[in-house]
């Protein structure tokens, strides 16, 4: 996992310092090292593991311009503000993002 938000997008983030230790990383996986993804199912730790690469991928390939149908194409430029929401474990639980 990344250590720190990439460098593109990191003037823009809202979030909690990514070099701190996240209260997710800390917790004990309730499964074996090498479990099969259906006993991970019910593992709060991996859950919040994965949610958290969701967003680093988000972020890393984050596009600054984008095209949104509201009856009428828009062309969005420039994010103002990427927020990251973050649970009771420090996970994401998602993203909201503002534009000019």
């Amino acid at each position: 996992m990344l250590d720190k938000i990439p460098s593109h997008v990191a003037n823009k983030v809202d979030d909690k310092n990514w070099s701190e230790v996240f209260i997710f990383e800390d917790m004990l996986c309730n499964h074996t090292h090498n479990a099969k993804e259906y006993e991970k199912i019910d593992c709060v730790k991996c859950q919040c593991e994965k949610k958290e690469k969701w967003l680093e991928n988000e972020l890393i390939n984050f596009d600054n311009n984008k095209t949104i149908q509201d009856p009428i194409t828009k062309k969005l430029e420039k994010p103002i503000k990427i927020k990251v929401i973050r649970g009771k474990f420090d996970d994401c639980i998602g993203m909201q993002t503002e534009w000019e």
